[in-house]
């Protein structure tokens, strides 16, 4: 099968999920009309063939791919950039509400500065030069920095946009995950839904995978590591991969382990 296809069915199935339709608030058939309005083969192609030599996808192509149809939910903020940046911000917010506050006050306080600068500046120039024209030119553009800012991720359009380019990133990381080889500082294998039921690991850790999938865990820290000067996914990653082998390990030794407790402590 064409490796595009395979991702469009990726994509289509995460999509489809009742949670996410339900989270996201569309139909079946209204999310299956939107995609085929939206040409989600032809995105799909974009995506496989935006694969780096590793087969290994960033994040900021991948919003550059889904555009098209994103911005059909959300026409604001359309770069890429602006994408991820309010799909991150969605994150934390759910995780950390004070800190998504703490944020918006800040971007409030920087435009009201700015446009504050630019009304300043034209009457600086009024005083100087006398002329009108100039001073107005000033103030319109302290105006039209703070219009043209992302859109709010409080809820709405922008909310579901965030929502929909989350769950491309989770449905192409999973993909990734499937045909790239094991990157121990990028990857996380957690334990299956049977091997947990068949070797009778504590059941919370099944509870642990589904919040961190819901809630886009993964995804936040694939988005962090391109747009922070962090790399809090490369700690965790690296952390789980030693925790699990050492675990295994021992599991292979007959010594009694909970591999569920292991990759849930680690993770």
């Amino acid at each position: 099968m064409k490796k595009s296809r395979i991702m469009y069915k990726k994509i289509y199935e995460h999509m489809m999920e009742k949670w996410y339709l339900k989270q996201i608030g569309m139909s079946e058939s209204q999310m299956k009309e939107f995609l085929t309005r939206g040409n989600l083969g032809e995105i799909a192609e974009k995506i496989e063939n935006s694969a780096d030599e590793r087969q290994r996808f960033c994040a900021k192509s991948i919003a550059e791919a889904a555009e098209p149809l994103t911005s059909k939910i959300c026409a604001e903020a359309g770069l890429p950039q602006q994408r991820l940046q309010a799909a991150y911000n969605y994150v934390l917010g759910s995780l950390f509400p004070e800190k998504l506050a703490a944020i918006a006050e800040e971007e409030q306080a920087a435009a009201a500065a700015q446009t504050a600068a630019g009304h300043a500046g034209a009457a600086t120039s009024n005083r100087a030069a006398a002329a009108s024209q100039p001073a107005a030119g000033a103030a319109t553009e302290g105006h039209m920095h703070t219009a043209g800012a992302a859109c709010s991720i409080d809820g709405g359009a922008s909310a579901r946009a965030s929502l929909f380019l989350l769950n491309i990133l989770a449905a192409v990381f999973e993909y990734e995950s499937e045909t790239a080889e094991f990157d121990p500082n990028l990857d996380i294998h957690f334990l299956t839904v049977e091997e947990v039921k068949a070797k009778k690991y504590n059941k919370e850790y099944l509870r642990l995978r589904e919040i961190a999938a819901k809630n886009f865990i993964y995804e936040f820290m694939r988005i962090g590591v391109e747009l922070t000067p962090f790399n809090t996914l490369g700690h965790i990653a690296g952390v789980h991969y030693v925790a699990m082998h050492a675990a295994r390990q021992l599991e292979a030794l007959k010594v009694p382990v909970d591999l569920g407790l292991v990759s849930g402590a680690a993770a």
